[in-house]
């Protein structure tokens, strides 16, 4: 999945917009791609999985941590779903 905001310059020149835009046309493929790979999970977990990751990428954005997109936006922000996912998954396990 590619999009305008997959150019990390552009991104950061209207980051307000773009994280709206981002939210906007991420949210349910992304909540899909979790719902796939996470199927146990409630969808209130997905959803709020789903806002960590968009937290994040902005986090890592302002701070200057994310400097090259070298993959895509989507791809990054898998990747991102995927770590705060699997710490999610792990954290009840041990509860349950």
């Amino acid at each position: 999945m590619t999009s305008a905001w997959d150019d990390l310059d552009h991104l950061k020149r209207n980051l307000e917009r773009a994280f709206e835009d981002i939210y906007r046309l991420y949210k349910l493929p992304f909540l899909r791609w979790l719902q796939k790979q996470w199927p146990t999970l409630k969808t209130e977990d997905h959803l709020d999985i789903f806002q960590d990751t968009v937290i994040q990428l902005w986090l890592n954005i302002q701070s200057g941590r994310l400097e090259v997109l070298t993959a895509s936006l989507w791809t990054y922000m898998c990747s991102i779903g995927k770590y705060l996912a699997s710490a999610y998954w792990r954290k009840i396990r041990r509860i349950n």
